[in-house]
């Protein structure tokens, strides 16, 4: 347990540019292991004292006409794609969702909660924006007018597209678009030199990095016979862990070095704009600055499927009355971000998107828990497409135990399976257990249950949802002051008892209960009608019923 505690420390560490290491975190340094609960507790007071300075100093540097700040949307949506999926065929994408997602509304209300937290924080109104993933169409173009934003940006991939001409000096200079009596002006990144920056200089001493990226800038400017503009941008967040001492050496080498050169003037956008040749086009093409396309999000069968999981939960957003409306937006706003696609797909390992997909799914989960809406049976399913969606229930033979409520005999459920984690949906009673084990097995013609529930609650409702795929298939027992009761639309006979456990018997109904000799199902336990539990921990249970497999399973 120390290894680990120390390997958190250090972690923590880490994360604390030199800059800002004062004398109690160098002290805290040159222990090397061995950390206390005080050095740990320092550190995280330290980076939240870092972490405080950062808007404060943005605002000031704005406010000196030092730096330029862009806003975007809420939640960093594909905006294209939340306007209409099917905007993603102007870039040769054509195996997209069956049903389309289509809600430019969304957009709009997501660019005024992102103006309101730009005012807030910088006491002005934003002259750009920064569209998420430099991802673009002409209705965006629309979309930014009518929000009277002067100017935002994206790749030059959408520039050569919009040319059909990959002449790079076209890159230099700004573009504006005119809509009736308004217009928007458009700068086009070098791609580039943004990549060199991101990817490849950090591997790079400073000094030889610098170098090579005003040498290159100079070879532009050289090539060109106007005044000109080199738009970089990046993500800025992602680079700076991979160079040395988090890329402050390169950042303050090349800062004064550009400074110095003849010719070369920093700047923001809103002086350029007034400085620099601008050329009017008529539109501009689709895509984003990811090959210039959407495929990243959308057209992989994650992705789709992903997709279509927004549109029905929008869909259900839509019944709603505008109190609960205003009270889950932000969580269908996060729903349309683009980070959840962007894992999906053949890109990623599953290990990663695990991650990404168990997190995605749990915000469905607090958009139903907020919405009251009963939660569907797809938010507890994993997306990625592989074994990770199910546990498999292996069994030694048939059983047939008594459905008394109790173990009536210990061999009763031997042959079959056993499990016990369970997945946590709330933070409610997080200490307590909600499921204690579930047993189980099956005969020729039936499934057999056995469940320990928690001592400690008395009223509760246990969701068995017998398919996946389908809402319908749902069995209800609801505890009432340990009076049980079951809910059962199914028009078939459940045998059941409680007493110790819960046990039931389930005949083998039709074939999407009992598809290909397998069974699948998940059991949600609730309180005050609110899942808090799930088992098995994640996906759902799969057993497979034929004679052969069971035989194949005797040790002798």
């Amino acid at each position: 347990i120390e290894d680990i505690l120390d390997l958190i420390t250090l972690f923590n560490l880490s994360l604390i540019p030199d800059l800002e290491k004062d004398e109690k975190v160098k002290a805290i340094e040159d222990k090397g292991r061995n950390y206390k609960d005080e050095d740990r507790y320092f550190l995280l007071k330290k980076q939240n004292e870092i972490i405080k300075k950062v808007l404060p100093l943005y605002k000031e540097l704005f406010n000196e006409n030092l730096i330029e700040i862009t806003t975007s949307p809420y939640s960093h949506p594909i905006i294209p794609l939340i306007i209409d999926t099917d905007i993603a065929k102007r870039c040769g994408e054509n195996n997209l969702p069956q049903d389309k997602f289509s809600h430019p509304e969304d957009i709009y209300e997501q660019i005024k909660l992102g103006n309101e937290i730009f005012i807030e924080n910088f006491g002005k109104f934003p002259s750009g924006i920064w569209p998420p993933e430099g991802s673009v169409s002409n209705e965006v173009i629309d979309i930014f007018i009518d929000n009277d934003f002067k100017y935002f940006a994206t790749d030059e991939n959408i520039l050569f597209k919009t040319l059909e001409s990959n002449i790079r000096d076209n890159i230099y200079k700004t573009y504006f678009v005119k809509r009736d009596n308004k217009k928007i002006s458009i700068f086009f990144r070098d791609k580039i030199l943004s990549d060199l920056i991101g990817f490849r200089y950090s591997s790079m001493n400073e000094y030889d990095a610098v170098n090579d990226f005003i040498s290159r800038v100079n070879a532009i400017k050289e090539n060109l016979n106007r005044d000109s503009c080199l738009i970089v941008l990046l993500d800025g967040e992602n680079p700076w862990e991979f160079y040395k001492n988090n890329g402050f050496d390169f950042l303050n080498l090349l800062y004064t070095t550009l400074s110095k050169e003849k010719n070369i003037i920093l700047t923001t956008n809103n002086e350029i704009l007034d400085s620099v040749e601008s050329e009017e086009i008529n539109y501009i093409e689709s895509g984003s600055w990811v090959n210039g396309d959407f495929k990243t999000w959308i057209g992989d069968e994650e992705d789709n499927l992903s997709w279509s999981y927004l549109k029905k939960i929008r869909d259900e957003f839509e019944i709603l009355d505008d109190e609960k409306k205003e009270k889950v937006k932000k969580n269908l706003f996060i729903l349309e971000g683009s980070d959840w696609n962007w894992w999906y797909g053949k890109s990623y390992e599953n290990k990663i998107k695990k991650n990404f997909d168990y997190l995605y799914r749990r915000h469905m989960l607090s958009f139903y828990l907020s919405s009251g809406l009963d939660v569907k049976n797809f938010v507890y399913k994993p997306i990625i497409s592989n074994d990770i969606n199910f546990i498999n229930l292996k069994v030694k033979g048939y059983i047939k135990p008594k459905i008394d409520g109790k173990i009536t005999d210990f061999y009763e459920w031997e042959n079959g399976f056993h499990y016990d984690n369970e997945e946590k949906l709330s933070e409610i009673h997080s200490n307590d257990r909600f499921f204690e084990y579930i047993k189980g097995g099956f005969d020729k013609e039936n499934l057999y249950l056995a469940i320990k529930i928690n001592k400690n609650f008395q009223n509760y409702r246990i969701d068995l949802n017998l398919n996946p795929k389908d809402e319908k298939y749902k069995l209800t027992f609801i505890n009432d002051n340990n009076n049980l009761s079951l809910l059962n639309d199914l028009s078939i006979d459940v045998e059941y008892f409680f007493d110790e456990i819960l046990e039931i018997k389930l005949p083998f109904f039709n074939e999407i209960f009992y598809e290909d000799n397998k069974i699948s199902f998940f059991v949600i336990f609730n309180l005050n009608n609110k899942p808090v539990s799930k088992i098995p921990q994640d996906g759902f249970f799969i057993i497979d019923t034929d004679e052969k497999n069971i035989i194949s399973e005797w040790v002798v």
